[in-house]
Formats: structure tokens, C-alpha cells, sequence
């Protein structure tokens, strides 16, 4: 029997080569993994560029703000742009400092605009809200 680190340490690894069968698989054995492994794992996930894993594990339960942001920052870092966008797609927060900084220091230039042009639609969003359509 596969204990709770053995089952953790293969969602990591599916997570990491972006071998989502694997990774459902495992998740469908939720009952050996515990919140801080979904959410680790989505790190991972994140940190390889792994968009459809991210899916995954946020639809099953993997908190999008964990660690300050720490998926976003990740895919921020090495320029995963198709990540970053399903994890702004999935609510994680555009205005990250960190993951802004870190896409600039990589110079990762469509993933700042990404990240930018996010922020500015939910600033739009938010006026138009409260003042009514701005056009």
C-alpha cells in the first residue's frame, strides 16, 4: 500500500512532466493527500508550465492564492504565459507584485503585458461597475 508521502511525491512528479491521466488518477484518491499537497503540487505544475494540470488541480480543490500567489509567481518566473493565463482564468490575482516582478526580471515581456492588461480590464470592470459604462 502506497503511503502519504509515496502518493504525494507521484503528484508531484506527474505534475512536474505534465502527465495529467496520472495526476487525476491520483487525485482520485483524494483521501491520501492533504490540502498542502494539492496545493504544492500546484506550484510544481505551475513552475513547469503545466496549464492543464493547474486546471486539474484547481477544479480539485488546490487554492490559487496559496503562498502569496506562489503558482503565478512561478509560471511568472519562466515565462509560462498559456499557464499564467489559466491561473488569472481560475482567479489568481493579476496584481501579484511578485509575479509582475518576476516576469520582469526574466524579461518575459508577453507575460508583463499579460499581467497588465489583466489589471487594467479589472480596473475598467470595477469602474464601470460602480460609475456605470464608462463609453
Amino acid at each position: 500500500m502506497v503511503g502519504e508521502d509515496e502518493h504525494a511525491f507521484a503528484l508531484y512528479h506527474a505534475c512536474e512532466r505534465g502527465q495529467l491521466r496520472v495526476a487525476e488518477a491520483l487525485l482520485a484518491d483524494g483521501g491520501r493527500l492533504t490540502q498542502l499537497h494539492r496545493d504544492g503540487a500546484l506550484v510544481w505544475a505551475a513552475c513547469f508550465g503545466h496549464a492543464a494540470c493547474c486546471a486539474l488541480l484547481t477544479d480539485r480543490g488546490a487554492d490559487i492564492h496559496y503562498g502569496e500567489e506562489a503558482a503565478l509567481q512561478c509560471a511568472s518566473q519562466f515565462g509560462h504565459l498559456e499557464t499564467v493565463a489559466c491561473l488569472l482564468d481560475r482567479g489568481a490575482d493579476a496584481w501579484s507584485v511578485w509575479a509582475l516582478q518576476a516576469a520582469t526580471d526574466n524579461h518575459h515581456g508577453a507575460v508583463v503585458a499579460l499581467l497588465l492588461a489583466r489589471r487594467r480590464d479589472g480596473l475598467l470592470a470595477d469602474m464601470n461597475r460602480l460609475y456605470g459604462s464608462l463609453d
